[in-house]
């Protein structure tokens, strides 16, 4: 630790020259190393004197300097920092000093800093030169219903010491500072306004909104009229027909209400009826017989009513309109087991008075129609997943509360039967590469309604293992769309599904390669004739390809279709055969790989045809021999 001393010491002018010695005046100060904080530097009293700087200064002024402190800033923050909330707008800060040991030296005075965490200002201030002595200090002019951080310095004459940890406290509540915003105001009817708005700027609120204040009264002329009446809805009941009102909004926390917002005026409307009496009969045949009697608060002309009505389950209501002189009407169509929602009201020159609401359920019945759009959504070798929709609404006549699929092999005339309250379902246990029939029931509490047309379904023929990763599908069309579907079956029939389209290539080469000429003498060589692609026809490149003829190549590849073209095309497989001609001499292999087809080619030239080798034929053999052309633009 190092320590710069500032001996400050008093002599006449009559020792002055004394710094005028051979030692320069800086030597004054010096650097002491390896001493505590506040320890005392000390010059011997018997006249020896060290190389000291204390020493040597008092050797210089002819004084002795027994003894001086080495003083540091505090090396501990003060003490026991507490905050007060003592308004909405100013905190008490009270400490402790700093331990006796941290402090390295007299303290000379404290500070302060302040944050706040919210609001306009969120500066950091600093409040300096707080007395040695005082141990509290009240912060002024904060801005109200805020957090703030608060941290208290130590300083001696060398400097402040290290900062408190941050004490935090928010000020007190206050009234708003704004008043609420976007008040709007409309007349509902005659007697009563809806009131909106929103809050106070968060800034501005001062404290937890605890709720609104709306004043109104009454003005004739543009004036108030009678006393305001205040509040704390935000429908204003009991008013006056066509009479305008000016309305105000206030927000107000537990210290009282805030500034008012700017007047609204609005004038409610004319007087309109109360509700009518209404009484609602369902009859046989879809029907339901409504009746009412005019409403007992009639104000102004009565000129007729108003009936809505409607399923509880659509959108919009059928309204009819009435003269004043009717009292009944009959609803038709009505669809059984449904809720339908009526309304009615009285109408007068104002507008539509209060409405009478009430509901009716019609007795369930059978559907009379059959579950929709019955589709497959997934196969798999041993199941069937189904999907389709309710029957038409009107037709439903109740909840459906169950679905019964009946299926059977359409080469046998035994049902079977799963149900299901959801409107898909998985068949499962079916055989491989059967087709069956399939139809679905819907059915209410009162039983089952018509059952659906059947649809006809085809299990795979197929189910491949799970570490399969290809699997060749042969007898397809030429110039055909395939549609494949792959389904994880995991624990149940269902799963993880993919499915993928594809188009078959056309059928490009009519004719299959013809012997041309045969030469035994010439070391197994075959020379064919090949027929030629359609000019227009996008062809990458031809491989010709050789089967040697055995019995099981006979049982696996009746034709090149049976044929997985991958397991030729695989990298090197040319190559190795090159090398060793007497390896696989049964297996199929491609002998030539061209960009253009001759008409003319000669089968074990020992050529190499772009990567491929054209091995000889061994004598005494059959072989077949097939043309494969690789499209352009993945076309196949």
């Amino acid at each position: 630790m190092a320590l710069r001393v500032f001996l400050c010491v008093s002599f006449n002018l009559s020792q002055a020259h004394l710094l005028q010695a051979n030692k320069p005046a800086s030597n004054t100060v010096q650097t002491v190393t390896s001493l505590c904080p506040g320890a005392l530097l000390g010059c011997p009293t018997t006249g020896e004197h060290d190389h000291s700087p204390l020493c040597y200064l008092s050797h210089l002024l002819h004084t002795n300097l027994n003894c001086f402190a080495a003083v540091f800033s505090p090396s501990a923050p003060p003490q026991e920092v507490r905050l007060l909330s003592l308004s909405s707008t100013s905190i008490k800060v009270s400490w402790a000093a700093p331990p006796t040991d941290s402090r390295h030296g007299e303290l000379v005075r404290y500070s302060l800093a302040y944050q706040a965490l919210t609001g306009e200002d969120v500066k950091r201030h600093q409040v300096s030169g707080i007395a040695a002595d005082v141990t509290s200090y009240v912060l002024d002019d904060l801005q109200k219903w805020t957090e703030y951080l608060v941290w208290v310095r130590a300083h001696t004459d060398v400097g402040p010491g290290p900062e408190s940890s941050a004490a935090c406290i928010r000020t007190k509540e206050d009234v708003p500072g704004a008043p609420p915003r976007k008040v709007e105001a409309e007349a509902l009817n005659s007697t009563a306004l809806r009131v909106s708005w929103k809050p106070p700027l968060s800034v501005k609120q001062h404290g937890q909104i605890r709720g609104y204040q709306l004043v109104y009264s009454r003005l004739e002329n543009g004036q108030p009229h009678g006393q305001p009446v205040i509040i704390d809805e935000a429908i204003v009941t009991g008013l006056l027909p066509e009479t305008t009102y000016s309305v105000t909004v206030a927000a107000y926390t537990t210290k009282g209400d805030g500034a008012r917002s700017k007047a609204k005026v609005v004038t409610t409307t004319g007087a309109v009826p109360g509700k009518p009496t209404m009484m609602i009969s369902t009859t046989i045949g879809n029907t339901a017989l409504i009746q009412w009697q005019p409403p007992k608060e009639m104000v102004g002309e009565h000129v007729g009513y108003q009936l809505q009505y409607k399923r509880a389950e659509e959108e919009a209501f059928t309204v009819k309109d009435f003269r004043k002189s009717d009292d009944h009407f009959t609803v038709t169509g009505l669809h059984k087991g449904a809720t339908y929602i009526f309304k009615l009201c009285g109408k007068n020159r104002a507008g539509n008075g209060e409405e009478y609401v009430k509901e009716i359920s019609t007795p369930e019945d059978i559907p009379s129609s059959y579950p929709q759009n019955l589709s497959v959504v997934g196969l798999t070798a041993t199941s069937t997943k189904l999907a389709w929709e309710p029957p038409p609404l009107p037709e439903r006549n109740g909840k459906i509360f169950k679905y019964v699929v009946v299926y059977r092999d359409i080469n046998s005339q035994h049902n079977n039967t799963n149900s299901t309250a959801e409107t898909q379902m998985t068949v499962q246990g079916l055989q491989p590469d059967t087709t069956y029939d399939i139809r679905v029931q819907a059915f209410t509490s009162k039983g089952g309604g018509p059952i659906s047309p059947s649809i006809q379904s085809r299990t795979m023929s197929t189910s491949m293992p799970g570490n399969l990763k290809r699997k060749l599908i042969t007898e397809l069309q030429p110039d055909t769309d395939y549609s494949f579907v792959l389904m994880s079956r995991g624990n149940s029939a269902g799963g993880l599904q993919q499915q993928v389209s594809i188009r078959t290539a056309p059928d490009l080469l009519k004719m299959k390669p013809a012997p041309y000429q045969h030469d035994v003498e010439e070391g197994g060589r075959v020379t064919i004739s090949l027929s030629r692609a359609p000019a227009e026809a996008h062809i990458r490149w031809y491989y010709i390809v050789v089967v040697p003829v055995t019995p099981v190549s006979l049982r696996r590849w009746e034709n090149p279709e049976d044929m997985d073209i991958h397991e030729l095309l695989e990298p090197d497989s040319s190559l190795q055969r090159e090398t060793s001609p007497s390896q696989d001499v049964l297996q199929p292999y491609i002998a030539a790989k061209m960009d253009t087809l001759p008409e003319i080619f000669t089968l074990g030239d020992e050529k190499k045809y772009n990567g491929y080798y054209n091995k000889p034929l061994p004598g005494q053999k059959q072989y077949r021999c097939f043309v494969l052309a690789d499209l352009m633009n993945h076309e196949s």
